[in-house]
């Protein structure tokens, strides 16, 4: 903080090295302080956001076994976390995050760390926070019981009220996540899935992968299944998640319907995607053809994928012009495991087929991926 140095009384005020105020007033301050994102240095913030963290700095002098140091003011709750966080407080000094919201059927365990749904109301179940989930990443954990469906899963805001409704309609709010039967939000934006979620028991488990940076989230389902077929419609929609995610680099497909015979990622298009990972998806020599001139295949430049034979890797390097690295399982690979010879077949077959660019290794023995890469 900045300080002036009074105590001479037959002096003028002399500005006390070392603090922010001397900072400014010696010319150099455009070289010592760092600049935000939005341009504006560290002394920009509201004084009344100062008065309240000296006050709660000065009780914690005090009491210094106190736990909880930070406890955001009314009305400036979000404005205030982001002040303490630039600041670089630890997280664990901050007000509770989590708070359960009344006659919400959720209760929070498990040190905060775990929120259950207890009744059988399946219109609503979600934690309300102090905190604007708007940078890093964060894990919630939800256990939803007694239910058929699911009613609005996810983190919000907690100044802003929440009706009971259909999500589409009363939640297009900003720093929202999270699903409800038919419909999954990100930032605030709607999805809607086209068929509903179902339970397979009485008991199952959410875990959200929320990163805020990446604007990206990630819903682990245990015990759930999904009626949405791998089909047109479902294509649609997951085009539609794309296009909300912008700064997305990597896409990893974990499984696929058999009986579509396209496989992912189909017609799908995003600019910045340049990794695809298809390691539990077979694909055959026709398939790989429809990969290798699909939009995403055409600008892949690394790729995990598992394929029937080993024709195909001759077609993926060939045809695939930007491809830089490429992890291949290979069916046939599992012909040559109980063989007593010393030598790879499956690396001299390649080696004597493809440009001397391309490096060639396998992991550890002959069942490991085979991996390719351009020198």
């Amino acid at each position: 903080m900045a300080s002036l140095d009074t105590s001479k009384t037959n002096t003028s005020p002399t500005i006390i090295t070392g603090t922010l105020l001397s900072t400014v007033f010696s010319g150099r301050w455009n070289e010592k302080l760092v600049k935000e994102a939005d341009g504006a240095y560290f002394f920009d913030y509201d004084p009344v956001l100062f008065k309240h963290l000296i006050n709660q700095l000065r009780y914690w002098s005090l009491n210094p076994l106190v736990t909880r140091v930070f406890s955001p003011p009314s009305g400036n709750q979000n404005e205030f976390i982001s002040f303490v966080r630039c600041l670089k407080f630890a997280e664990r000094f901050l007000s509770d995050t989590f708070s359960e919201k009344e006659n919400s059927n959720v209760k929070i365990v498990d040190n905060q760390r775990l929120c259950v749904k207890i009744g059988e109301d399946q219109h609503c179940a979600y934690v309300t926070g102090t905190l604007l989930y708007f940078q890093g990443k964060h894990f919630i954990k939800l256990v939803t019981s007694l239910t058929k469906q699911i009613g609005f899963i996810g983190i919000r805001p907690a100044n802003i009220p929440i009706q009971v409704k259909s999500t589409k309609t009363y939640l297009p709010i900003s720093n929202t996540f999270g699903i409800d039967n038919n419909c999954l939000v990100i930032d605030g934006h709607c999805i809607t899935m086209g068929t509903s979620w179902v339970t397979g028991c009485l008991s199952n488990t959410f875990v959200i992968e929320l990163d805020c940076d990446a604007r990206t989230m990630h819903i682990k389902r245990d015990q759930y299944y999904s009626q949405i077929d791998h089909g047109p419609i479902y294509e649609l929609h997951l085009q539609a998640l794309l296009d909300r995610l912008f700064h997305l680099h990597r896409l990893h497909f974990i499984s696929c319907s058999h009986s579509t015979w396209l496989r992912p990622p189909f017609q799908l298009t995003h600019t910045s995607v340049r990794e695809l990972g298809l390691i539990n998806i077979e694909y055959s020599n026709e398939q790989c053809t429809v990969l290798t001139r699909s939009p995403l295949g055409i600008q892949c430049e690394v790729l995990y994928i598992h394929i029937k034979n080993r024709i195909c890797i001759l077609d993926l390097i060939q045809t695939m012009a930007n491809l830089r690295f490429l992890q291949v399982e290979c069916d046939e690979n599992w012909t040559n495991q109980q063989s007593l010879e010393t030598t790879d077949q499956l690396i001299e077959w390649l080696q004597s087929r493809i440009s001397s660019k391309w490096m060639i290794a396998r992991q550890n023995h002959r069942s490991s991926p085979v991996v390719l890469w351009i020198r």
